[in-house]
C-alpha cells in the first residue's frame, strides 16, 4: 500500500529531502508480491491437506475458492468502474477516460485478462490471475506433492525452478515458479514425515534461482519469508492479526479508495507536513473501507465457503 501511495504516486514529488527519503523508504514495498507468492505456496497445500482434500474433490475446491474470493473481487471491480465513470465526468479529471469493452470486462470475471491480452482495470488484479492458475495446478497435483514417493514432488519442484530459465511469459504462474516452489518446500520441511535432505536442497536451489532471475533482494525477501513460516517466529500481535484478517480486501481496495483520496488531497498539499496528512487520510480511508467490505462481504463469504465441505467418500486409485 505504501509503495503504491508514495513511491508510484505523485503525492511526494521528490523535490525535497523528506520526499526523496519517503520514496526511498517505501521502494521495497514492491517485494510484497514475491512474499505473497511464497506464502501462497505454503498456505495452499497446508490448507488442502488439513481439510482432507482429494483429487475427487476438485470441483468442490473450485466452488469453495470462488465463493470465498469472488464476491469481494467483483464488488471491488464494480466500485472501481463506478468511481472511474463518475470521476471521468468531472472537469478536474486528468486520467484516462473509462472505456467499457465487453471482451475486456468479461475476461475479468474469470481472471483471464492477462492470458487473453487485455489490460486489467486495476493494477492489482494481475496477481489474482496468477494465483488462480496456481490454485488449479496445485489442486490437480497435490496427490503427487504429498504422496509417499518424494521423486514426484522433486520432479515437480525442479520443473517450477526450470521455468525461470525458459523465458515463461509473466502472465503464467510458472514465471514465478521459484517463489511458489519455495513456499511448497517450506510446507514439506515443516512435516516431520516428509522432509528430507532433498527437499532442503531444493529449497536452497529455489533461493539460488531467485537470485539469478530476480536479484538478491527479492531472493532475500523470499528466503526470509520461508524462514519466518518455517520456524513460526512472527509474533501474534493483535494489530498484525487484524491487518491479516482484512488483507485481501485491503489489497483490492487500497488503490480504489486510498489513491482517490491521494489525488484529491494532493491538490491542496503544498508542503511535506500537508502531504503526510493526505497520506494518513488515504491510509485511514483504505483501512476503514477494507474493514467495511470484510464485515459485510468478505467474512460472510468466508463463512459460506467454510460450509462447503469435501465429501469423505472411500479413496480410489488416482487419489
Amino acid at each position: 500500500m505504501l509503495y503504491h501511495f508514495v513511491y508510484l504516486d505523485s503525492l511526494f514529488p521528490s523535490d525535497t529531502a523528506f520526499s526523496s527519503w519517503m520514496k526511498a523508504a517505501t521502494f521495497y514495498g514492491h517485494l510484497g508480491v514475491p512474499v505473497f507468492f511464497v506464502i501462497s505456496g505454503f498456505v495452499l497445500p497446508h490448507s488442502l491437506e488439513a481439510a482432507g482434500y482429494r483429487l475427487r474433490n476438485f470441483r468442490t475446491f473450485v466452488a469453495k475458492r470462488l465463493v470465498r474470493l469472488e464476491p469481494t473481487y467483483l464488488l471491488s471491480l464494480a466500485i472501481h468502474l463506478g468511481l472511474w465513470a463518475i470521476a471521468s465526468r468531472l472537469p478536474t479529471f486528468r486520467g484516462e477516460p473509462l472505456q467499457i469493452e465487453p471482451g475486456r470486462l468479461l475476461s475479468h470475471l474469470g481472471y483471464l485478462s492477462g492470458l487473453l491480452g487485455y489490460q486489467w482495470y486495476s493494477e492489482n488484479y494481475w496477481t489474482l490471475g496468477i494465483e488462480l492458475q496456481f490454485y488449479i495446478v496445485m489442486a490437480l497435483a497435490l496427490p503427487l506433492l504429498i504422496g509417499t514417493n518424494p521423486w514426484w514432488r522433486w520432479a515437480a519442484i525442479v520443473s517450477l525452478l526450470g521455468a525461470d530459465f525458459a523465458q515463461v511469459p509473466p502472465t503464467l504462474f510458472a514465471r514465478y515458479g521459484a517463489l511458489f516452489a519455495l513456499g511448497i518446500e517450506t510446507f514439506v520441511l515443516r512435516s516431520p514425515t516428509r522432509r528430507s535432505r532433498g527437499d532442503a536442497a531444493l529449497a536452497g536451489a529455489a533461493v539460488v534461482v531467485l537470485t539469478w532471475s530476480d536479484g538478491w533482494v527479492t531472493a532475500a525477501a523470499a528466503a526470509a519469508t520461508a524462514l519466518i513460516i518455517g520456524f513460526d517466529v512472527l509474533p501474534g500481535w493483535r494489530p498484525i492479526l487484524w491487518l491479516g484478517s482484512i488483507s485481501y480486501s485491503l489489497y483490492l481496495f487500497h488503490t480504489i479508495i486510498g489513491q482517490r483520496v491521494l489525488h484529491i488531497g494532493e491538490r491542496f498539499a503544498t508542503n511535506d507536513a500537508s502531504r503526510v496528512v493526505v497520506l494518513m487520510a488515504a491510509i485511514a480511508a483504505s483501512l476503514v473501507a477494507s474493514w467495511l467490505v470484510c464485515f459485510f462481504v468478505e467474512w460472510p463469504s468466508q463463512r459460506l465457503a467454510s460450509r462447503i465441505r469435501y465429501h469423505k467418500t472411500p479413496a480410489t486409485a488416482g487419489d
